[in-house]
């Protein structure tokens, strides 16, 4: 088995009353964001859940540590890495999207510790950016909502601009501008998103499938 320090991970602290620090302006059960990018200029952001001291639960870190990312315990330095971590509100629209109001702290704390020292023992569910990425995690730990608004958002953005490229294509070809066999070409390009959506629904269900034993439940 791994040891902790080269799954990238934290050893946890002492299991400890619900207590925020005077340095770390969140209270336990939060769940934060931070913003990073990709190979310097690629934006993206990552989530964890503080849970009291000077700690979170997160899944992975850097891009780079996503192949053999587990969710684990990581100071919250580590997870600012000097960037500024900020709250996600819950119980609002994001978007289109509706994301759940929280449920109690101790909850949310009790969900985080149970995945991470899960991930100690149990062989876990490797890190997947479409189905299963740090968002996941950490909406199950607030929620019981297993979605990422990051991930479907992109796929959204994906969608419409294929959809504005077929209508564009096909108004080409009504008037004689382009050949029809053209037509073949942009319906392809929805196998990709279709594969996409198929990953998505799968990883969480392997999520489930994966927790359904050892979670006691609510």
């Amino acid at each position: 088995m791994q040891s902790r320090q080269t799954q990238g991970l934290e050893a946890p602290a002492e299991q400890v009353p619900l207590e925020a620090t005077n340095r770390v302006p969140f209270n336990p059960g939060d769940h934060l964001s931070v913003s990073r990018k990709f190979a310097g200029w690629l934006p993206y952001t990552h989530h964890a859940i503080y849970i009291g001291g000077s700690e979170v639960v997160q899944f992975g870190g850097e891009v780079k540590d996503k192949p053999g990312a587990r969710v684990g315990y990581a100071s919250f330095d580590r997870f600012e890495k000097g960037a500024q971590a900020r709250l996600v509100p819950h119980g609002r629209r994001e978007g289109i999207h509706w994301l759940p109001k929280a449920d109690p702290p101790e909850k949310i704390v009790e969900r985080a510790r149970f995945l991470a020292d899960r991930s100690l023992s149990l062989p876990s569910q490797p890190y997947n950016l479409i189905g299963h990425n740090c968002e996941h995690i950490a909406n199950w730990c607030v929620c019981g909502y297993t979605e990422s608004h990051q991930f479907k958002r992109h796929l959204y953005v994906v969608g419409l601009a294929k959809y504005a490229l077929f209508l564009y294509v096909s108004w080409r070809i009504r008037n004689g501008a382009a050949p029809k066999g053209l037509l073949v070409g942009v319906l392809l390009l929805s196998v990709p998103t279709t594969w996409a959506i198929h990953v998505y629904n799968r990883e969480i269900k392997r999520f489930w499938e994966g927790i359904r034993r050892d979670w006691p439940g609510e």
